[in-house]
């Protein structure tokens, strides 16, 4: 299941483009997940966004083929993303293949969207000030963000 692309212009801030992704969160309805997995706390559903279909494949092949390593990756972002973590509502800014997704969660439900690329750099200021950003770059001249760095683990899992 994909949710709708989000169109957006310029003219549009973080907070117009945060409330829109909520907006269609609420719009969903009793749509299938892109993808679920079982937890210790339930079963976990992810709703990503049209835009962000080669990522759901690509963790959808993981959980598959090795499903192992698919529950330590989904250990590793917990444990990064402080802000989606314990089935309480939150959010999280991933920068992921060079593209913002921005997460929201609501109990064991996660909605993925891409984020605009004219939105980038005012999410990853917002996110970073509440530490709620996680940088999946491989290589990044960010240093303003290196304290959101991928932990090694993760990075290890991803390629593996």
């Amino acid at each position: 299941m994909s949710l709708e692309f989000l169109q957006v212009d310029d003219s549009v801030n973080v907070s117009a483009f945060m409330g829109e992704c909520a907006e269609s969160v609420f719009a969903l309805g009793d749509s299938p997940a892109a993808l679920a997995y079982h937890t210790r706390q339930g079963e976990v559903k992810i709703f990503a966004c049209a835009d962000s279909g080669h990522l759901v494949g690509f963790f959808q092949s993981i959980l598959r083929q090795d499903p192992e390593r698919f529950y330590r990756l989904s250990g590793a972002f917990d444990r990064a993303q402080p802000g989606l973590g314990s089935g309480d509502p939150g959010w999280a800014l991933t920068r992921f293949g060079g593209h913002a997704y921005l997460s929201l969660r609501l109990a064991n439900e996660i909605y993925v969207f891409q984020v605009p690329s004219c939105l980038h750099q005012e999410m990853i200021a917002l996110a970073v000030t509440q530490k709620n950003y996680l940088d999946c770059s491989l290589v990044s001249t960010d240093t303003s963000t290196q304290a959101h760095r991928m932990p090694m683990q993760l990075a290890v899992d991803l390629i593996n």
